[in-house]
């Protein structure tokens, strides 16, 4: 309805600033001097004045017994049951509950976790440890008076007592009071505790000063448990069992003098020397493993070692002057290096020459001859090659291998510019057979005739010609030869006449 003016007396009136329409009733304002005037934001309805809320709007919330004013966010308060309630006084900020934490009122303060449900700011955290993840001191168990990462990672035990010590459980430390097959390390300075097979011990975990039942016990290499005496003999003088040698399954009297080798981890005996174990891969100086026979076996006299068989060397006995190893074989040491190898050693070793080479000399690649089918080339000087074919190259019948052409060539015969074919752009020119001239330099006066593909001289008529020696380009008017015109008055194209 358009009001001119609200009807007052009946209880109706118009918002602020405006005539209509007219409300008896309207959430969200109050009614002064005879108009509505908008309720603040954080009210549903309020009286008297914008801020005076009679009902909190969606999200904002009183504190609790009262209903004005309204907060949607207030430090040191918590929201519950549409209320706002107060934290701890040790808290700035909390949630859920007054004794629920989330940040402290000072910076010295720490959040500390006081029981499943509780957390609270307080500035001494002894018995307790800082839980990375969460930022919050958490309690130590009941054994650690200080904790560090865990709760039972201690650092420090609640009992004074020197049996209630550190000892060693994985890879954190708790608190004990039995300390029985535990041993002190005195330099992390805490209890660890003794190997399985060690009943007590000191020092270290496996140095057993008493037996588990059922084991016994030696001092070698260190004071030890053991289930059997296989691997180890008994020691007279001692009076204790000591362990074999590593190379022996079983043994007497002494650590090497076994009985039987221990082939498990590959150790065999020599053939001269059955008691003396070896390792299959450490075959003494002279000697190869013979894996048929399961024996070290000795070299032949041109190996100073050697594998698989006797003579298959891996380093040559330079005491009887066999110096070098054949490279591709292995298996041969020789007094010098035959044919087919580089006739200079190399680290010991007879290096193969190339595969086109049946000798070579300085250079496994520098061909001092060739396999059959294939041409000594000389590459440059004192540096050859073996190649198939010979173009470009010419034989040198007094060296008897073959040299490379002049650039001029594509084929030569008997030297190097003795062409029998002339290179791209190259030609030989008339009434000469061996030389090829390059293009480039030809003189005014010449040109490639196409029949024959030499260099020749134009007519005496033409400064220049082309194709053929009478074909002018240009006459040679200093000889008096110019150019005919024809009827239509143009220059005659290619022909020179002298002049009457």
């Amino acid at each position: 309805m358009n009001c001119l003016s609200c009807n007052n007396l009946s209880g109706y009136y118009s918002k602020i600033k405006s005539s209509t329409p007219c409300y008896n009733s309207l959430d969200g304002w109050y009614l002064s001097s005879n108009f509505w005037n908008q309720c603040d934001i954080s009210c549903a309805t309020c009286t008297n004045s914008a801020t005076n809320c009679t009902r909190c709007n969606s999200g904002y919330y009183s504190k609790i017994g009262t209903t004005t004013p309204c907060f949607n966010i207030l430090d040191g308060w918590y929201q519950s049951s549409n209320e706002w309630n107060q934290c701890d006084i040790s808290c700035a900020t909390c949630i859920d509950s007054a004794t629920n934490c989330t940040s402290c009122k000072t910076s010295t303060a720490q959040l500390v976790q006081i029981s499943d449900y509780e957390i609270l700011c307080q500035e001494d955290t002894t018995g307790y440890y800082l839980h990375l993840n969460t930022n919050i001191y958490k309690k130590c168990s009941n054994t650690c008076l200080t904790c560090t990462e865990l709760e039972y990672n201690c650092t420090s035990c609640n009992t004074p007592s020197e049996l209630s010590l550190l000892g060693n459980n994985s890879i954190y430390l708790t608190c004990l009071s039995n300390l029985i097959g535990y041993y002190y390390d005195s330099i992390l300075k805490y209890y660890k505790r003794c190997s399985s097979n060690c009943y007590t011990c000191e020092d270290s975990e496996s140095n057993c000063t008493s037996c588990t039942e059922n084991l016994f016990f030696t001092k070698n290499p260190c004071n030890q448990c053991l289930q059997k005496s296989d691997g180890y003999y008994f020691d007279k003088d001692l009076k204790y069992y000591q362990k074999c040698d590593k190379s022996c399954l079983t043994c007497i009297d002494n650590k090497t003098n076994c009985l039987e080798c221990n082939t498990k981890d590959n150790y065999y005996p020599k053939l001269d020397e059955k008691n003396n174990c070896i390792l299959n891969t450490k075959s003494p100086d002279g000697y190869f493993f013979n894996s048929e026979t399961k024996l070290h076996e000795k070299c032949d006299e041109s190996c100073k070692t050697c594998i698989e068989t006797n003579k298959k060397c891996i380093l040559c006995n330079s005491d009887k002057k066999y110096l070098y190893r054949l490279e591709d074989r292995n298996t041969t040491c020789s007094r010098n290096c035959p044919d087919g190898y580089n006739n200079i050693p190399e680290k010991e070793f007879c290096k193969n020459c190339h595969k086109i080479c049946k000798t070579c000399e300085t250079d496994i690649n520098n061909c001092k001859s060739c396999e059959a089918g294939l041409n000594l080339i000389e590459l440059k000087t004192n540096k050859f090659t073996c190649l198939k074919g010979t173009e470009g190259y010419y034989l040198d019948k007094e060296m008897n291998y073959y040299r490379k052409c002049d650039i001029s060539c594509k084929t030569c015969i008997e030297n190097s510019k003795n062409c029998l074919i002339c290179s791209i752009d190259y030609f030989k020119k008339d009434g000469t057979e061996q030389d090829c001239f390059d293009k480039k330099y030809m003189k005014v006066d010449e040109f490639i005739d196409d029949k024959d593909s030499k260099i020749k001289k134009c007519e005496k008529s033409c400064k220049s010609c082309r194709v053929k020696a009478d074909s002018c380009i240009n006459c040679n008017e200093e000889a008096d030869y110019f150019k005919l015109i024809d009827e239509d008055g143009s220059l005659s194209n290619y022909v020179c006449l002298k002049a009457l």
